[in-house]
């Protein structure tokens, strides 16, 4: 009966001071509750801005506890609603929000707040121009029209060594070369240099996209659209199948024979590839700045021709050489890169962003246009006689 009295006289007199605490209670669950979070948000960021997201951060804490005040003020002011009976629910739900933000806030990376600069921890390394047999390409007709302007050719060297095998000077082959995984025809512009009146050039690709960028840069090459375990060529057509930067794509176990199928005795399978030369120190820096391995293309396993299928074992060789670019062009020819394709749009937003940040402090690019070191890797292979067999 003592206890029922007592609760009947403190829920019926109004109280001020509850709803005071009650909102300042508000105020620091905003804090607790929110900031980590928010913060998780900011992480994202490069280093560079880390500091601006920590003081974006300390307002939102400050926000939330200003927010509390007012809403404390406002309660005050209406007396008859803020008695402790009808605040008494609201009262226990701020206690269980506080003490979820107390709990979060000790779990969740970062808690001050104060306007200092917060560790940014870099994400993983990923694979800079990995090769991965039998993984599926992404969709780079997505980025057709920037792989065309961008992507850099391939090196006269590189071609002729390619080609040499044939046994006719490379410069004027009357032979019918076919450039297979095209693309936006990066190699099928060096093909075409290499044939005479009497020679021509085919290019396959299976993107639709891609090929309408090459269509429209060397419209008299025959394009068709295939796939390197579907070539839309007869039997022993082509001179040569040279393919670039598309090899390690491939389905080997139903690409090596279609290959094998469409090239004459005798004839030659070569696979390029280019990369940036990251022996040269600046070079490996902006790839690490961006979390990307830049080793990973030189000891990539899909280098080599796998056994039988009627080519003979293959040879290989790689050439420096130096393209001139700028840094937007730079940046956005990285942009159609596999490796960023694939990548998360938050990590791969960051990791250009530190890549750029990197560059931009270099002294070897402070005059705009500069060169950028390459290498073109080759791996070249001879078709046999007689017909092929796995």
């Amino acid at each position: 009966m003592a206890s029922s009295r007592w609760r009947g006289r403190c829920c019926s007199r109004p109280s001020r001071l509850a709803p005071v605490v009650g909102a300042l209670v508000l105020g620091l669950g905003l804090g607790t509750v929110g900031v980590p979070a928010i913060g998780s948000v900011f992480r994202t960021v490069p280093p560079g801005s880390a500091a601006q997201g920590s003081a974006l951060l300390y307002a939102f804490n400050q926000l939330g506890a200003a927010l509390g005040i007012a809403v404390g003020a406002l309660l005050v002011g209406v007396p008859d609603v803020a008695s402790i009976g009808s605040f008494r629910p609201g009262f226990w739900l701020l206690v269980a929000a506080v003490l979820v933000g107390l709990v979060a806030s000790t779990r969740l990376p970062g808690r001050a707040y104060d306007g200092s600069p917060e560790p940014v921890e870099a994400p993983a390394r990923r694979p800079y121009g990995r090769i991965m047999p039998g993984s599926p390409a992404p969709s780079f007709g997505t980025v057709a029209a920037t792989y065309a302007r961008h992507r850099p050719g391939y090196p006269a060297e590189a071609v002729a060594w390619a080609l040499a095998p044939l046994g006719e000077p490379p410069e004027r082959l009357r032979l019918h070369l076919l450039d297979l995984g095209a693309g936006t025809g990066k190699l099928t512009e060096a093909l075409v240099g290499r044939v005479s009146s009497g020679g021509r050039v085919t290019a396959v690709d299976p993107d639709p996209a891609m090929l309408a960028q090459l269509r429209s840069r060397h419209p008299s090459v025959d394009v068709r659209e295939g796939t390197a375990e579907r070539i839309p060529l007869p039997n022993a057509s082509a001179d040569a199948v040279l393919v670039g930067q598309a090899f390690h794509w491939f389905d080997r176990d139903r690409a090596m024979p279609e290959i094998a199928r469409v090239l004459r005795p005798g004839g030659v399978l070569a696979a390029l590839w280019i990369g940036s030369d990251v022996r040269v120190g600046w070079v490996r820096g902006f790839h690490e700045a961006g979390s990307w391995d830049p080793d990973a293309q030189f000891h990539d396993d899909a280098k080599r021709f796998p056994e039988g299928y009627g080519v003979a074992p293959g040879e290989f060789a790689r050439f420096p050489f130096t393209t001139p670019t700028t840094l937007d062009d730079l940046m956005a020819e990285i942009s159609t890169h596999s490796w960023v394709l694939t990548t998360p749009l938050a990590e791969r937003e960051a990791g250009l962003a530190r890549a750029r940040a990197y560059l931009a402090r270099r002294p070897e690019i402070s005059g705009g246009e500069f060169e950028l070191p390459r290498i073109a890797d080759v791996l070249r292979a001879r078709r046999a006689a007689g017909p092929p067999r796995p």
